[in-house]
């Protein structure tokens, strides 16, 4: 049984991308695939800029969570390698 992965992708307007959204979280969706995960729902996020600790803002979180409660997901993946994930 694989584990059930959230994707989520983060653009913040202070901070300027070569690539798309679109093709940020194609690219993330791919390599979950490929990582044998079970991708249960993919998000993208808009806001001026990172917000500290957490990247994103606390609603924003918080939605995260309840996500993760809802669908049982076990892994959740961001596109940027700022992003550090601790665990549930």
């Amino acid at each position: 049984m694989s584990e059930r992965a959230l994707l989520a992708t983060a653009e913040f307007k202070s901070i300027r991308r070569a690539s798309s959204l679109t093709d940020l979280e194609a690219e993330l969706r791919e390599l979950s695939l490929g990582a044998g995960l079970e991708v249960v729902q993919s998000l993208i996020f808009r806001q001026n800029e990172p917000s500290a600790p957490l990247l994103l803002g606390r609603g924003k979180v918080e939605k995260i969570r309840d996500i993760v409660k809802k669908e049982r997901i076990d892994v959740v993946l961001f596109d940027d390698a700022r992003a550090i994930v601790t665990g549930k």
